[in-house]
């Protein structure tokens, strides 16, 4: 049964109307959706204000029913490679520190648009090297290449919702698979990348199911985990069952922290890319969960990536601050990066011979 008040704490304030503006005048003018307007999510003047926002590409033709989803099923307005041009465009104009990707589902391409997020991630990382980039994707069939394909791309950090509890999903997503999502998020950090996903409360959950999905979620060693409040979107959206505490929320978060996740964000107005860019600041600066990455730093103009000649030590071995942890070489050099912190070497992400772009995670240090 919906309820039809809203409690006293779902109040939020509208944020710069100048920079809220501008943003939508410049989306608009390239032709570019965002799923934060799609979705009306309540956090979108303050996320503006801040140059920050969802691009949805792909389209908006979701070959899927989520009944929490309000993102119109309409043919897209642009090409795939109009697409990648236009956001190439906006990445320079605003010169964005942070970008965010999203789609709908689409089980009607061949490669379920795995391909698409990734020339667009290689497109914009070689015009700004810099740039972070979040990609949150539909489960592409659990097809681990098309998740692979993504990640190498470039990408530093892999989103995939795992949105409800295992007992709504009949209900609330009937096309998709629990099992399937949690594989997608083990996949891709089988490959190395930083991993996030979240859940929307309030659709019929009991506590002990979302404590439940929280601990499968770090039995799959995800990073970052986002809670947030359902809110009914449209007439034909499922019902909001249930409004989350403050205190309930917390209460998640706290549980989350014991579970080892490196970042959590809680509240009734969070939502997945809420706050994005300064939660991937946090963890680099290892504020968070007691581990450091072992990142590819710039190279200098014009170098992107490489190669990885040799590891000085194998996972499982204690290494000291400062010490050589592995040699790279470029097309102009063979250097050795060394060893930003103390501990046990966790994990390497990349083997003798493979390629590592700026920006991608070549080892856990904990």
């Amino acid at each position: 049964m919906q309820r039809s008040l809203s409690p006293p704490w779902l109040v939020k304030r509208f944020y710069n109307q100048g920079e809220f503006s501008e943003i939508k005048g410049i989306l608009k003018r390239y032709n570019l959706r965002t799923v934060c307007a799609e979705a009306l999510c309540p956090n979108m003047s303050e996320c503006y204000s801040r140059g920050m926002f969802t691009l949805l590409i792909l389209g908006t033709k979701c070959t899927r029913s989520c009944k929490f989803c309000f993102v119109k099923k309409e043919k897209p307005s642009l090409s795939f490679a109009e697409e990648i041009e236009n956001i190439s465009q906006v990445v320079k104009l605003l010169d964005l520190k942070y970008l965010v990707l999203t789609s709908v589902t689409r089980d009607d391409l061949a490669d379920k648009g795995a391909g698409h997020f990734a020339e667009i991630i290689k497109t914009v990382k070689s015009l700004k090297p810099s740039l972070i980039i979040e990609a949150l994707i539909p489960d592409f069939g659990g097809e681990e290449t098309l998740i692979e394909l993504v990640i190498k791309s470039g990408l530093d950090i892999l989103a995939h919702n795992i949105e409800t509890v295992p007992r709504l999903y009949p209900e609330i997503r009937p096309e998709a698979e629990y099992p399937l999502s949690l594989k997608v998020l083990k996949t891709a950090k089988k490959f190395g990348s930083l991993t996030k996903s979240g859940l929307i409360l309030g659709l019929g959950e009991k506590e002990d199911e979302v404590l439940a999905v929280i601990a499968e979620l770090a039995h799959r060693e995800v990073d970052i985990l986002t809670l947030g409040q359902y809110l009914k979107p449209g007439e034909e959206n499922f019902a909001v069952q249930e409004f989350i505490s403050p205190e309930k929320f917390e209460f998640y978060k706290n549980f989350a922290y014991t579970l080892g996740f490196r970042y959590v964000l809680a509240g009734p107005f969070v939502r997945s890319s809420y706050r994005a860019e300064e939660i991937i600041v946090e963890i680099k600066n290892n504020q968070k969960g007691g581990k450091m990455e072992v990142i590819l730093p710039e190279l200098g103009e014009g170098i992107n990536q490489a190669t990885v000649s040799y590891w000085y030590f194998e996972e499982g071995e204690q290494i000291e601050e400062g010490v050589d942890l592995v040699e790279l070489a470029t097309e102009k050099a063979t250097f050795n990066l060394p060893s930003p912190t103390a501990g046990r070497l966790k994990k390497i992400y990349f083997n003798v011979g493979e390629v590592v772009r700026v920006g991608e995670v070549l080892a856990i240090i904990e």
